[in-house]
């Protein structure tokens, strides 16, 4: 990527100013990684150049080798966006985890609410916000694309969550899993079909 073409993104979207210091700075990421790299960056950088931040090539460089850039952790919070504004960003963050989980928890108990919980945070990682930001705004979108061209359609993990939304997604389809799973069991064979049913199906197995 030519720095040109990476101030003129980042101008684009933010009215803050790209100072001298930062483009001197932008040109070690150019010179040191691919497109890419800085294009599933690129939002952290506009971030940096809002709040004045201009060491960008080391703030990132630490980050990639030290924490992965989707690690959430106050320190790795902190060199992203400063002592200050990482400190915030932070605990912002927490409280929202904080309050979805105190939510699972209220409407289904803690046990099943912890456990439903999970599931959620684990859909998102299928959303196209993430896959923008792991693999930048235009690879990120041509791979969520084809991972929902190849996903199947009818009885996946994916395909619940596509149906039913991030939240109901998961839940729903753990449901039909466990279904599934009784149903394939003695006790469901049984309760449905008929004790015939499974002892024919026991004697097709031998």
């Amino acid at each position: 990527m030519k720095l040109e073409n990476l101030i003129v993104r980042i101008k684009n979207r933010t009215d803050s100013i790209v100072t001298q210091d930062s483009i001197d700075d932008l040109q070690k990421l150019v010179d040191n990684y691919d497109d890419t790299f800085i294009n599933s960056r690129l939002k952290l950088i506009i971030r940096q150049v809002e709040l004045g931040i201009t060491n960008h090539y080391n703030r990132i460089k630490y980050l990639h080798e030290n924490y992965g850039k989707d690690s959430s952790s106050l320190k790795a919070c902190q060199i992203r966006y400063g002592t200050k504004e990482g400190k915030r960003f932070y605990e912002e963050k927490r409280k929202k985890t904080t309050i979805n989980l105190e939510r699972f928890v209220t409407k289904y108990g803690e046990t099943e609410g912890v456990k439903r919980h999970e599931l959620y945070k684990k859909s998102k990682s299928k959303s196209l916000e993430n896959y923008i930001r792991r693999h930048g705004e235009e690879q990120g979108r041509l791979k969520y694309e084809e991972y929902w061209r190849t996903t199947n359609f009818r009885t996946s993990k994916e395909a619940f969550i596509r149906r039913h939304g991030e939240i109901q997604g998961p839940i729903l389809y753990e449901e039909f899993r466990l279904k599934q799973a009784f149903n394939s069991s003695k006790e469901g064979v049984v309760k449905t079909q008929g004790k015939a049913a499974w002892e024919k199906k026991t004697k097709r197995a031998q």
